[in-house]
């Protein structure tokens, strides 16, 4: 038999049980890369936390440490208030071991993912240091932190106590959405200044058929709407965030509650879109604090987590 003659359809159904083969493959791919990314991650934490321990020893090493690691800012808005914070716990962070001290949480806890680590240790005495390192994520579906990639340099005189901060420094990062936000309320303040948001956002339209009907829509909130913290951090417990930072569709929802109004703002590509009262289908999530780290056991298991402070 000529295999050449061989019949079409024959032929037909193993191109299509070829392409299922070959995205699975291709997935397995995937999945076997990225574990192997996260283990490689993992092996990099210790040595990452006693670098950035001993960088701390000395004012000269911190205020180097700060100046190439500028999302610092978002919790230490200057050097010197940098400096003061790391005054109070550098003797404490002083002599940490050169062994990675696996298997004792009280003192030690880790949360790795393929791009980024978490690592909250502690000291001598009552210091506790919280860091993280973010790296960029494949797609642009999350920045990465800027210069060495320190995210967050929290510490405190309890485990409480440095999460806590840890979780300013996450809601400064969104300061200028916030900033955004205020913006579009003192808008509403006023009809010139809705009529002027309402021409100068052709996305709000599709929402609000008309500068009338948007003005209409104004009035009626404009009673509910309070003042609010010019600081983001101040306003966390009546505030959601959603950023969604795609290249192809980014999306950021705030979300504030006021006494009488759940009033949402959506930007698309920096473009306000939507403008209104919330939902129950449009509600932003909060930003979450960061969840307890597991810590492998020896057996290699992850162990459960400790109970959130």
């Amino acid at each position: 038999m000529d295999w050449n003659e061989a019949p079409k359809g024959r032929r037909g159904w193993s191109r299509w049980l070829l392409i299922p083969a070959v995205l699975i493959g291709a997935i397995a791919l995937m999945v076997f890369a990225t574990v192997l990314r996260a283990q490689g991650t993992r092996t990099k934490v210790w040595p990452i936390v006693r670098q950035t321990a001993s960088r701390l020893q000395t004012d000269e090493g911190a205020l180097d440490l700060y100046r190439r690691n500028p999302d610092l800012a978002y919790l230490y808005p200057t050097e010197a208030a940098f400096l003061d914070r790391v005054h109070a716990f550098r003797a404490g962070l002083a002599k940490l071991p050169e062994a990675e001290p696996r298997g004792d949480r009280n003192s030690y806890q880790v949360f790795t993912d393929p791009w980024s680590f978490r690592a909250l240790v502690k000291g001598e005495g009552e210091a506790w240091m919280l860091l993280r390192v973010q790296g960029p994520v494949p797609l642009g579906l999350m920045p990465g932190a800027r210069g060495e990639g320190i995210s967050i340099l929290s510490f405190s005189d309890s485990k409480a106590g440095a999460r806590e901060e840890s979780q300013k420094g996450r809601m400064r990062h969104h300061q200028a959405d916030w900033d955004a936000y205020q913006a579009v309320l003192a808008s509403l303040a006023t009809d010139e200044g809705a009529k002027r948001l309402y021409r100068e956002s052709p996305g709000l339209a599709q929402l609000h058929p008309g500068e009338g009907a948007f003005l209409d829509a104004v009035r009626s909130w404009r009673p509910k709407l309070e003042a609010v913290p010019k600081d983001i951090v101040e306003a966390d417990t009546h505030l959601d965030v959603n950023r969604f930072s795609s290249p192809i569709h980014p999306r950021l929802t705030l979300i504030y509650a006021f006494k009488d109004l759940r009033l949402k703002a959506v930007w698309e590509r920096d473009r306000l879109v939507d403008l209104g009262p919330a939902t129950a289908e449009d509600e932003a999530p909060k930003i979450p604090a960061p969840p307890e780290p597991p810590e492998p056991s020896q057996s290699g298991a992850p162990e459960a987590p400790d109970p959130q402070p």
